[in-house]
């Protein structure tokens, strides 16, 4: 998890091109494997909803339209997980 500043919107951020941390981490990587950059019309989803998180294992690329429509779906069943273990429903 990011533990340096944070954006407005909760998200990690630092001094590198302007650019959060979650997307500094996986450009990084990108470049590493050999591919060309970012593509600009895409955006670095958390698959883990955390928007501190930087493990590359928890961020993928999307078109922006459809990291908005997964979006609430992913919270709503991170909420009803919750629930269950406050509950102790298996």
């Amino acid at each position: 998890e990011w533990c340096g500043g944070m954006n407005g919107g909760g998200t990690g951020y630092g001094r590198y091109k302007k650019m959060t941390a979650h997307r500094y981490v996986f450009a990084s990587i990108w470049a590493m494997a050999g591919d060309d950059p970012l593509p600009s019309d895409l955006v670095v989803d958390h698959m883990c909803e955390n928007k501190l998180c930087i493990n590359p294992g928890h961020l993928q690329l999307l078109p922006m339209k459809e990291n908005i429509a997964i979006t609430p779906k992913r919270r709503k069943e991170r909420q009803a997980k919750e629930f269950q273990e406050i509950e102790g429903i298996q």
